[in-house]
């Protein structure tokens, strides 16, 4: 409920025909996503308490089903609402140009919102947005791994985790989680064409444990595609990659994209990947 409250009470939309109006979470991304990577708990005898379950989350659908702002709300509520004093919070995907993709969201979040525009502010230079109540920032960085071993992040997000050519960044931030009480690394892609990378290697496993959720009880797990064996092209099948369809996504763009990539063999592949997720 808190986390919920958050979305719904300090942010707002950032673009299009919902831009300024209150972040009411979808069905969907309340009861799928939100409220359980945030709403599961276990006791802890380490700490003396409860923490989230959670620690690592692996996130996939298809494009424009709102992952990025998903993200930014994330970042957000890691930085402000979670009770840490200090917080780092951490973004990075292949480049910055690609980690600026959150982070343009999470700062026009924050310039919107009352609340946070007077609580957070923003460096231009550094690229951070920083809370000097706790001390807790959050900062864009590149996929330089060796750079970030001195971080110790209580959020990490990897947006795009499909361009990342290998796991040193990812590791490089998962050996600094041990003094934080309840970190939280969130990975966000789409699907990858490229069958032995860093992307293909962390959605397989992130299947296995969505099909066996003992395999890796402290993983979060929300894939949804067009099973490979599928019609991409049948439009009964778009909403198992698609769980914005109706709602926020038009149909019609997709028909759109449908239908052109059936005339030109080229532009299958990218509907594919792109709009129902499949390798």
């Amino acid at each position: 409920d808190k986390v919920v409250a958050f979305f719904a009470e300090l942010l707002v939309h950032t673009k299009g025909r919902w831009a300024r109006l209150a972040f009411v979470l979808e069905d969907w991304q309340e009861s799928e996503i939100i409220r359980p990577l945030f709403g599961e708990v276990v006791f802890s005898s380490e700490w003396g308490c409860y923490v989230r379950r959670y620690r690592i989350a692996v996130v996939s659908m298809a494009r424009k089903n709102g992952k990025s702002e998903i993200a930014a709300g994330i970042v957000l509520y890691l930085l402000v609402g979670d009770d840490e004093e200090a917080a780092e919070v951490y973004g990075a995907a292949k480049d910055t140009k690609q980690a600026g993709k959150v982070a343009e969201v999470v700062e026009r979040m924050r310039q919107l919102s009352p609340v946070l525009s007077k609580r957070l502010a923003f460096n231009k230079n550094s690229r951070r947005i920083f809370d000097a109540k706790t001390g807790s920032y959050y900062k864009v960085i590149t996929a330089d791994a060796l750079g970030e071993l001195g971080a110790n992040p209580n959020g990490f997000i990897l947006d795009e985790f499909v361009s990342q050519r290998d796991a040193s960044l990812w590791n490089a931030m998962r050996t600094g989680e041990g003094t934080r009480e309840q970190p939280l690394f969130l990975a966000i892609s789409t699907e990858t064409n490229e069958p032995h990378s860093f992307a293909a290697d962390t959605i397989d496993e992130a299947e296995r444990v969505q099909d066996d959720p003992a395999r890796s009880p402290h993983t979060f797990v929300f894939i949804r595609k067009v099973p490979s064996d599928a019609d991409p092209f049948r439009e009964s099948n778009w909403k198992l990659a698609n769980p914005a369809l109706g709602s926020f996504l038009s149909i019609e763009a997709l028909r759109r994209e449908a239908l052109d990539a059936r005339n030109d063999p080229s532009k299958e592949n990218p509907f594919r990947q792109f709009r129902t997720n499949q390798r």
